[in-house]
């Protein structure tokens, strides 16, 4: 509630004559004071969620390009941007750690009429996010279809899944890994499924894509408004590989500290709620007498 409707809730009681004009500005006065407090403390809360998202996001892109050992030995990367890396993790291109890969049909591959209520998923931009794949906001193909015709952009658990396309708020580029309960399955255009060989942790890859986004947007992709790379550039796309047991202690690491990092943002949020309804309660009180302020009026306009 703004200021504006708090004078409009004590004119309110103004214009029933159920209080003196100094009562009715000390009311005002008041709840000037306690709102800004809350809104202050809700402003705080908010920068805190702030600074834990891009806390969270520095963990993670440090601890897939420079490992959790920090005495490790490093070398040059060869990559501008990044730096020095572990002296034993690989540089590599994704293709070459990919059995298969495919993009989503375009053009009369995929058209509205194929769209069912059931059948296989289709996969779209909207359900990749960076290192998480969004179940909701689902669609489905006729899955006898599927099955005929666009089984070769078929999806399964533990499948990398790239944007092909992206913006300033969701990058081109990020990457997450199919879930185990996906079910029949398929990506769309500009929805890329790389099949990555057994050594190489598609969580670790999708959490390493994701963090180097933004970089490789620049130096790959083309457009203004939306950013496109295309299947051939994300399969040259560089990643860097620890030994595979250090990839799957990495995962192990992030997973502890993105469950840190959520209960920290979960506390903030609820303390936003808390303190928005303690704003709303401490105002329906005061304009309604719950809340006696008359030993704060006077007869001096001033004072009050």
């Amino acid at each position: 509630i703004s200021r504006l409707q708090i004078v409009a809730c004590v004119s309110v009681r103004i214009s029933g004559g159920s209080s003196p004009l100094p009562e009715q500005r000390a009311i005002a006065g008041f709840l000037d004071r306690e709102t800004a407090k809350i809104d202050a403390l809700v402003e705080e809360q908010r920068r805190l969620i702030a600074l834990l998202k891009e806390k969270r996001q520095a963990v993670i892109s440090h601890a897939v390009t420079k490992g959790l050992d920090p005495a490790a030995p490093m070398k040059p990367s060869g990559i501008d941007w990044l730096g020095d890396i572990p002296a034993h993790w690989e540089v590599t291109k994704l293709g070459r750690v990919t059995s298969v890969y495919c993009d989503g049909p375009f053009g009369s591959g995929l058209k509205s009429e194929h769209y069912t209520e059931h059948g296989a998923r289709v996969i779209r931009l909207q359900n990749i996010k960076a290192h998480e794949f969004a179940a909701d906001d689902a669609a489905y193909i006729d899955l006898l279809y599927f099955k005929e015709d666009l089984s070769d952009k078929a999806v399964v658990s533990g499948d990398l899944l790239i944007a092909g396309l992206g913006d300033d708020k969701n990058l081109v580029g990020r990457a997450c890994v199919a879930p185990d309960d996906l079910g029949p399955a398929m990506v769309k255009a500009d929805c890329f499924r790389f099949r990555l060989v057994p050594e190489v942790s598609s969580n670790f890859i999708a959490y390493q894509l994701s963090a180097t986004a933004k970089e490789d947007g620049a130096l790959l992709g083309t457009g203004s408004t939306r950013t496109r790379i295309p299947l051939s550039k994300t399969a040259r796309r560089l990643v860097l590989l620890p030994p595979p047991e250090e990839q799957r202690a990495i995962v192990a690491r992030l997973a502890e500290e993105r469950g840190r990092f959520d209960t920290l943002e979960a506390e903030a949020d609820r303390a936003i709620t808390l303190l928005q309804e303690r704003r709303s309660a401490l105002i329906s009180a005061a304009v309604t007498g719950k809340i006696d302020l008359r030993d704060t009026t006077s007869n001096s306009t001033e004072a009050a």
